[in-house]
């Protein structure tokens, strides 16, 4: 027992004086000191940029995923802002159109001399009668009539086919309908008066049609067409439109109108007549 005792205590101190004796070589060799240092100094620097390297990404990561996001803020704001825009611009010209509208209202009822001229706002336009028909929110309680025309933008648009005590229905002349007929008459380039009926609108030339002209006398591209009157119902001298050009087809000759009205954009109408 003694003996293994004894031999414990003589391996623990060989073990202590041996590292003893190599702590002492180590720290009296500078040398070697100073490349074990290094050596420790360098793997420690390699591990450290091992271990960096997540960290590096994740922090550029961190950085693009911000200006993404600020960018993503800049662009929202953006995309607000011209929407704004165009929906201000939208309206200016809204009200552009309808400040032109009732301004043409005004000089044709100068120009007609007449009392019973009377203006109303589009109250109903349905996509599918669009061409045909529309309804303003004047009737009965106004005088309005039958005898009454339609005008836009200082040309006639149509005519007073139903009335109602606040509704009034107007058929247009861009209707192919038969009752969209309008007695009308141009100046030839002679002086003459020539005589016709506004028959047809073509929607893809966006021009009146007159036919069953009396006379074949030649007409200036720009001359102004009136109404006629001659149908004993619609008001003389209410202007129409223009000249744009003038056909002959197998003996029939045809006046294509330019009309002063756009009928894709009534906002509102005048009815010229003698309300009755």
């Amino acid at each position: 027992m003694k003996n293994s005792f004894y031999r414990f205590l003589l391996y623990g101190f060989i073990i202590i004086l041996f590292f003893v004796m190599l702590f002492s070589f180590v720290f009296t060799n500078k040398k070697l000191t100073k490349d074990i240092s290094f050596n420790v100094s360098g793997l420690v620097t390699k591990v450290d940029s091992v271990v960096s390297v997540p960290f590096t990404v994740l922090s550029k990561s961190h950085n693009v995923l911000s200006d993404l996001l600020s960018t993503y803020s800049e662009n929202r704001d953006l995309k607000k802002s011209l929407s704004n825009l165009e929906n201000q611009s939208a309206i200016i010209s809204n009200l552009q159109e309808e400040n032109d509208s009732l301004r043409a209202s005004l000089n044709l009822s100068d120009k007609l001399g007449r009392d019973n001229v009377l203006t109303a706002e589009v109250s109903m336009r349905p996509s599918v009668t669009w061409l045909k028909e529309l309804t303003i929110n004047v009737g009965k309680s106004k005088n309005v009539s039958k005898s009454m025309l339609a005008t836009s933008n200082g040309g006639v648009i149509g005519f007073v086919t139903k009335v109602y005590d606040d509704t009034t229905t107007i058929s247009l002349l861009s209707s192919s309908s038969s009752d969209s007929y309008l007695a009308s008459s141009v100046k030839s380039e002679d002086g003459n008066q020539i005589f016709g009926i506004i028959s047809r609108y073509d929607n893809k030339k966006k021009l009146l049609e007159m036919t069953q002209l009396n006379s074949s006398s030649n007409v200036k591209v720009g001359t102004e067409v009136v109404t006629s009157g001659l149908d004993d119902v619609s008001v003389k001298d209410v202007p129409i439109g223009t000249v744009d050009s003038v056909i002959d087809y197998e003996g029939n000759r045809t006046i294509l109108v330019k009309s002063y009205a756009d009928f894709d954009k009534i906002s509102y109408v005048t009815l010229v007549g003698d309300g009755k």
